[in-house]
């Protein structure tokens, strides 16, 4: 299964990479929020997604939203986002302060 790993941190991205392969993915790497969302646009893109939290330009919340938007335009009878999971180091708000509506 493909599975999309948008990190900035270069080292972090090169142990997800390895770690998530040898688990049996096929991981699809890039740096920022805004290749993520290209890549997502392509024909059969990963349906698994690994987001940093915060990185420049399109950070993983806001790419979750954009995903989600685009999910409901495209099919509003049948919402199924790819199941996403976001990485967050250390805040200094904590999630539920700054997204208290956030499923994440």
């Amino acid at each position: 299964m493909k599975l999309l790993i948008a990190e900035d941190d270069v080292t972090l991205r090169h142990i997800l990479e390895a770690v998530t392969r040898k688990w049996g993915y096929d991981p699809v790497a890039v740096e920022d929020g805004e290749t993520a969302w290209q890549i997502l646009q392509e024909p059969d893109p990963p349906r698994l997604l690994l987001l940093d939290w915060m990185m420049p330009g399109v950070d993983g919340l806001t790419l979750c939203r954009r995903i989600r938007q685009h999910e409901s335009e495209r099919n509003p009878n049948h919402r199924s986002p790819p199941p996403v999971l976001v990485a967050v180091r250390r805040l200094a708000t904590p999630v539920h302060r700054r997204c208290p509506r956030s499923p994440l």
